[in-house]
């Protein structure tokens, strides 16, 4: 299939855009898997694995917003190819780049945003505004920009992110996910989740649950992943009025190797859970005979 039958056929865009896809055509071995306009639920996929060269200039403004969906999974993509037009999006996927190193591009407006495996990426220029952010596997990253507004955020296995994004409308994130990230202590106080009320934590810098109930104040669910690196001070959980049991995941996250065995300390929190004061005076002494001293502490 020719360029002129693959742009007739499966998009009937504009002129121009098929003058741009003539001029950049010698960057894909297989226009009609290189670039893919499905028509049916209006998303645009490009599968940089294809590319025989970067794809070094901006995608035209009009073929991008006629697109609900974008992706782009593998290749020698350095940059967003969206120029710097307002574009708004229902999901962006940008996995396995890299040579991706510069963000700034990033449309105002993206519905969900899946980021992983951009290991060149210092600093990500997140979307003003979004549903929801996946951030994953990207091993270099330091820093996110600052948000105006998320429902839920989820960021693992970026070592070296130096701190959380600052998010403007704190009360609008409700779903808070954050595991692998070494430097991460999300109960400092530097940010008040007062919006958050599900809660997933894994291996973080933080070792304790001392400040919990300062910085989710109003939190109902709380999953702790086996990978958990809370070793103490745990009794701040018991002054947070609305949450449910704590339950605890197995190695694997999204429910691949579901639930296990809750240890003994935090079968002991569970049980104490909207007792209040006398709550916390009665969890700390039951730890304490069982010999959990550190998760007793205040």
């Amino acid at each position: 299939m020719k360029f002129t039958q693959f742009l007739t056929e499966s998009t009937e865009k504009t002129q121009e855009i098929q003058q741009w896809f003539h001029d950049h055509g010698d960057m894909f071995t297989d226009v009609r898997h290189g670039i893919h306009w499905n028509s049916y639920d209006e998303s645009i996929h490009l599968s940089s694995d294809l590319m025989v060269s970067e794809l070094d200039t901006d995608i035209p403004y009009n073929f991008v917003m006629c697109a609900k969906d974008f992706e782009l999974n593998g290749g020698k993509v350095t940059k967003l190819p969206f120029g710097k037009h307002s574009v708004v999006l229902g999901k962006l996927v940008l996995k396995s780049l890299p040579e991706l190193s510069n963000t700034k591009n990033m449309p105002s407006f993206v519905s969900t945003l899946e980021l992983s495996k951009c290991s060149k990426l210092k600093t990500l220029t997140a979307p003003v505004n979004s549903d929801k952010l996946e951030i994953k596997s990207c091993e270099n990253l330091t820093k996110i920009s600052d948000i105006h507004k998320v429902k839920t955020l989820s960021i693992s296995s970026c070592q070296n992110l130096q701190s959380m994004p600052k998010i403007s409308e704190i009360v609008a994130l409700e779903n808070l996910t954050i595991y692998r990230l070494d430097k991460i202590n999300v109960f400092t106080g530097d940010q008040i989740y007062s919006g958050v009320k599900y809660l997933v934590l894994g291996d973080t810098a933080a070792t304790s649950f001392k400040g919990i109930e300062k910085t989710f104040p109003n939190l109902t669910s709380l999953v702790m992943l086996k990978t958990s690196s809370i070793t103490s001070h745990v009794l701040g959980v018991l002054l947070l009025n609305n949450l449910t049991p704590i339950e605890m995941l197995g190695q694997s996250f999204a429910g691949q190797s579901g639930t296990t065995s809750v240890p003994q300390w935090l079968s002991i929190l569970n049980k104490h859970l909207g007792k209040g004061r006398q709550g916390i005076m009665d969890c700390q002494r039951e730890l304490i005979d069982a010999g959990f001293e550190n998760y007793a502490k205040l």
